[in-house]
């Protein structure tokens, strides 16, 4: 069975650090079809700061959807509510992502 940790964990032991921020786009994206607006709106400002770390874009098979779903976020959400979401996100570091992704733990969402 595949589970969100199972594709972080794979990540993880490659040292993929990108497929890691690819995965919380995915995430976000999620959270986005939801109706979790600003848990997308965070999680989106995670992997952003993350790509730009790693000085990567993110991989054009995951652009349309991504460009969707953070529309989507912004138009749900207050802009000021938007805009604070994603720096509060981008001051995440991955492995507080990861861990609350596998923990299922919400509290950072």
């Amino acid at each position: 069975m595949y589970t969100r940790s199972t594709g972080f964990g794979q990540f993880r032991r490659l040292g993929d650090q990108r497929g890691i921020a690819e995965s919380v786009v995915g995430l976000g994206a999620v959270a986005a079809f939801e109706g979790r607006a600003e848990t997308a709106a965070r999680l989106f400002g995670a992997a952003e700061a993350s790509l730009e770390t790693l000085g990567a874009e993110l991989w054009p098979s995951n652009r349309g959807v991504y460009e969707r779903s953070v529309a989507a976020a912004r138009t749900a959400l207050d802009p000021a509510v938007f805009e604070a979401a994603w720096k509060a996100g981008r001051q995440l570091s991955l492995d507080q992502v990861i861990k609350t992704a596998i923990d299922g733990n919400t509290r950072l969402w």
